[in-house]
Formats: structure tokens, sequence, C-alpha cells
């Protein structure tokens, strides 16, 4: 928490902050508590550098129950309640990239499984969440233990996962809030902004990485602050 603060404030230095402990020994609340909350009190953008992976990312070992999940997940899904959501998500994609051989958002990441599901039963899902992955330290290039766009590649962008100078973090929770701190800069000069309008700002001034246009590794590429702050369409 203390390292995404810094990330988030790094880029946006004025944004205002809260923290709920939801990982913690002793957290104050469950990760679906902490999401509402935010929700019910106005948050215009939430920061999640958290997930549940199919293969545990450092012992490799496999969630047996992971499309269990995915299953209870759909059929308990709301779609009155996801549509009244307001804030704007962004999801570290995760970081089990060297044990989940394809390293595809939809079959390695929860949250990400969910949304392709929950699209393919004919559902409105994901419209205010962004997925972020991570560059390898100093480069353009996808880092080895990122998972990938995948089948979210229209959700899904890339950033590098330094907390202050190139090499001192890796994991796809510190390429989350570089993101985020950019979307609050974006929020705080066009307030008129939905959260899904907010998303498209970001994900359509991105960098494009890799091949051309929207693809499966990348997504739409790499954060470009600039760009997102640069006034675009209507």
């Amino acid at each position: 928490g203390d390292w995404v603060s810094i990330i988030v404030e790094s880029v946006s230095p004025e944004a205002d902050l809260h923290f709920i402990d939801m990982l913690g020994t002793s957290r104050a609340a469950t990760a679906d508590q902490a999401l509402q909350y935010f929700e019910d009190n106005g948050y215009h953008i939430i920061n999640a550098s958290w997930g549940v992976s199919r293969f545990d990312q450092r012992t490799g070992q496999e969630d047996l129950n992971f499309d269990a999940y995915v299953t209870s997940l759909v059929q308990n899904f709301d779609q009155d309640a996801e549509n009244a959501k307001q804030a704007l998500i962004i999801y570290a994609a995760g970081n089990s990239g060297y044990f989940c051989a394809s390293k595809r958002s939809e079959y390695c990441s929860l949250e990400q499984a969910e949304i392709k599901a929950l699209r393919d039963a004919g559902k409105t899902a994901g419209e205010k969440t962004i997925i972020v992955g991570s560059l390898a330290d100093g480069s353009d290039t996808i880092a080895n233990y990122s998972i990938i766009a995948g089948d979210l590649k229209h959700d899904f962008i890339v950033a590098h996962d330094d907390v202050v100078t190139s090499g001192d973090g890796a994991g796809t929770s510190f390429a989350a809030p570089r993101v985020t701190g950019a979307a609050a800069l974006v929020r705080h000069k066009f307030p008129n902004l939905t959260a899904s309008q907010l998303k498209q700002v970001l994900l359509q001034t991105a960098t494009d990485l890799g091949a051309e246009g929207v693809d499966e590794i990348y997504g739409h590429g790499k954060l470009n602050v600039q760009g997102a702050l640069s006034p675009i369409g209507n």
C-alpha cells in the first residue's frame, strides 16, 4: 500500500487517497466490501493492486477450484448493481506469467476470467474496468511475469512497474497505480467524464506497442499521460 501510494502520487501528487486493508492478517474488510465502500462513498477511481490467479505466482501450484469460482461469480452476478457502478476500477493484470503457460488474461486471472465469462453469457461487464500489465525495466517489451491482454485486449494497457527508479520494483501491482494516477489527472482536468469515458481516454491515447493496433499482448499499448491530458473527440 505504501509503495502503491508513492506511485500514484508520483503521477498525480494532489490526488486524495484512501486505503482499506483487505489483504493483511488484521484486514479491515473483504475485497468486495472494500470495493463497495469506495463505490458508496463517491470515489472516482479505485486502484486494485491485488488479484486471484489460476497458478500461484510463487509456487506455480494450480488452484483447482479456479473455474468453479468463475462459475459461482457468473451465477451470482447482478447486472443492475454492475450498471449502477460509477467508479473506474483499475486492476493489476497478475504476475503468474511464469507458470500460466498461455499468459492470457481471461484464463490466468480471476477478475478477467469473470468478465470474459459474463460477456460470453450476454451480460454487460467490465465497461468501467481497466486491466494493467507490466513492461520490463527500461524497455517497451512485456515483462516475462506479466499476464497479457488476451481476449480482454480492449480493456488492457501496459505501464512500467518501477516505484521510484528503474528496477526498484516488479509486479503489475506497481504498473496499475501509474495508470490510476494518470486517471486522477485526467478526471481532474475533465471532471465531466464518466468512468467509461475516462477509461476510453486512457486506452485510446496509449502509445501503440507490438502488432499494429489493439493486440492480444499489449492491448491498447503503453500508458501515455501527456496524450491522455490532451483533448480528443468531443
